[in-house]
């Protein structure tokens, strides 16, 4: 039985206490069990801090140990705590605790002893946890994170054959104990005033809501316990709104009239010029936009984050009717109307701009850290595995006699750490000083830039142009379903049928979700010195963006009822070449009060000016 009852309880719980962000100064150390060791959600939290706030000196620290348990950790605490004299420490724990052993199809009375014994161990355990560590470090601040959740449902197809034994049950029932041990964990947080984060509840209903589209479908690897690169961006994002992290990255307007800023927020705007139907000026802003892994990118839009957690804006008033091109460094990243720029676009996940790709070569230093980091965990694994087991592991040489004596053969995976442990433990604080030098030079490679904007009026179409009826010929796909070929005007909802899933304010359609039109063209013969190719959409609902043959023409365009026209002549394939042309939408649920439409639900044409 899923734990759905369990989900609305949970967020009832969640998010009574509020904590500040991190600030300059701080190290924030997450201590937890394999999905801390081996996972990227605090990477994902590293990448916003350090994009956002490049100015900052915040030290993160992974401290998990795959396997760890609240009564395990305790005896790390000197180690992996008390050493980095933290400012912060983030707990999260449970997946081990919960005794999932105790799980099957069929129980025994005393595996269902176990279950119940295990809820209860953890409440002390977890308290006992907490308090030898506010014991160790009196200054440092809590956070609390609930577990995640165990897929008991889900229809594993790609078990490897070498797969632990542990992997090859279903733990049937553990994910609802999963889900009582989230609750004690939120009413620990309250009852200590600090910030607990439920992460049980969005992963849940996030995977039972893809579930619902496709059987198959997994959050986590095959084991059903760890989280993928999605999962873990979810986590991220959800503690980033818990903690109540700043959603401007920064936010400009503009006055083409009158040739002035308006109004800066994280940013300063300079050497203003406005003439010919041009406006130049250029933007020094305090942050770049936050990276998000490529996993992620759909996920996003459905939580909202380029609002929530990543809004860098531009608003232009006083610009004559007319569509604008909107260049950045002398690069071309987006065409709009004057009336969606008097409006303000987002340039968050614009792919285009020159600072979009200066914070995705932050995110590819920072995931080349987190890896190497989680080597060193793979060496403290072995310390904390064989330490339990009454090995010398403080003295290298009395160890590794032991282990070559009494250890090799009973560790299992740990025993692979254990030549890594021999030759890192020596030296290990000089070998977390290059790694922190290491952060400490991405840090620098965030720093923003300055960068000259260029808005230039498009020319206004001629009456010597060729438009081309464009509405034949696309294959549709929906939420990754099987493609079928549709001729547009296309509403994928009213295709969809009626459904009590969604109001009756909204139709009853199915609307949400993701959509993927594709269409292959030749390059049109014949094509004069000058002469554009421009692809005119009449009505895309909504969250549109095109590419062709791979490159994005056209970033996000969240107005499904703004006609808009796509410049594509810079991609295409040279005369008589094959052309790729996707566009995709995406249609948050609960959008709107009514129904909206979805899809591509007006003419399209492929125009020669």
């Amino acid at each position: 039985m899923r734990a759905a009852k369990l989900v609305w309880a949970l967020a009832l719980l969640a998010g009574t206490v509020s904590a500040e962000p991190f600030v300059d100064g701080d190290t924030v150390v997450f201590f937890g069990d394999s999905i801390t060791h081996g996972g990227r959600y605090h990477e994902f939290v590293t990448d916003y801090y350090r994009t956002r706030f490049p100015e900052a000196r915040i030290r993160f620290v992974n401290s998990g140990i795959g396997g760890d348990t609240c009564a395990g950790a305790r005896p790390r605490i000197p180690v992996d705590v008390v050493e980095y004299d933290p400012t912060w420490v983030c707990f999260h724990f449970g997946m081990n605790d919960v005794s999932r052993g105790s799980y099957t199809a069929t129980p025994t009375a005393a595996m269902l002893m176990g279950a119940d014994a295990a809820q209860e161990a953890f409440g002390r355990d977890l308290a006992a946890l907490v308090g030898a560590v506010r014991k160790a470090v009196p200054s440092a601040q809590c956070v609390y994170f609930t577990p995640t959740p165990y897929d008991d449902t889900a229809v594993v197809t790609n078990l490897p054959a070498n797969a632990p034994a542990w992997a090859r049950v279903n733990q049937v029932g553990c994910n609802t104990a999963l889900a009582l041990l989230s609750g004690r964990v939120l009413r620990k947080a309250k009852s200590d005033g600090a910030l607990g984060v439920n992460w049980y509840s969005p992963l849940e209903s996030f995977l039972m809501a893809r579930r619902t589209k496709d059987p198959h479908y997994m959050l986590t690897s095959w084991d059903r316990v760890h989280p993928g690169a999605l999962g873990h961006s979810i986590m991220a994002w959800e503690f980033l709104l818990a903690q109540g992290a700043p959603a401007v990255v920064s936010s400009v307007v503009l006055d083409a009239a009158k040739g002035r800023a308006l109004s800066c927020e994280r940013a300063a705007v300079s050497e203003v010029t406005a003439s010919d139907g041009e406006l130049s000026f250029t933007v020094l802003a305090e942050a770049l936009p936050m990276p998000v892994a490529p996993e992620a990118l759909e996920a996003a839009r459905e939580w909202r984050v380029e609002e929530r957690l990543n809004r860098e804006t531009l608003r232009i008033a006083g610009l004559s009717a007319g569509d604008y091109a909107v260049d950045i460094d002398g690069g071309r990243v987006g065409v709009w109307s004057a009336v969606e720029l008097a409006k303000g676009i987002s340039l968050g996940f614009n792919d285009r701009t020159p600072q979009y790709r200066q914070a995705q070569l932050v995110f590819a230093k920072t995931r080349e850290l987190t890896e190497r980091e989680r080597v060193l965990r793979n060496h403290h694994s072995a310390r904390w595995f064989y330490g339990m087991c009454g090995a010398p592991v403080d003295d290298v040489a009395a160890f590794k006699a032991w282990f070559e004596q009494d250890g090799r053969n009973d560790g299992g995976h740990f025993a692979a750490f254990v030549p890594g442990y021999l030759a890192y433990w020596p030296t290990y604080r000089e070998t977390r000083a290059a790694l922190w030098a290491d952060q400490e030079r991405v840090r620098a490679l965030a720093k923003p830039l300055p960068h000259r904007y260029a808005v230039r009026r498009m020319p206004a179409v001629s009456a010597a142009r060729t438009s081309v009826d464009f509405n034949d010929g696309w294959r549709f796909s929906k939420d990754g379903g099987a493609a079928r070929t549709v001729r547009l005007p296309h509403d994928w909802a009213v295709d969809g049928g009626f459904t009590l899933d969604v109001s009756g304010n909204e139709g009853h359609l199915p609307y949400p979700g993701t959509g993927i039109y594709r269409k292959t063209f030749a390059t049109p013969d014949g094509l004069a010195a000058g002469e554009r190719v421009w692809l005119e959409i009449d009505g895309a609902m909504s969250h549109s963006s095109v590419r062709l043959n791979g490159t994005t023409v056209s970033p996000d365009r969240p107005y499904g009822y703004v006609s808009y026209k796509v410049d594509l002549t810079d991609a295409l394939r040279p005369r008589g070449g094959e052309n790729e042309l996707e566009i995709r939408l995406d249609v948050p649920p609960r959008s709107t009060r009514y129904y909206s439409g979805a899809g591509l639900f007006r003419d399209v044409r492929l125009v020669r000016v």
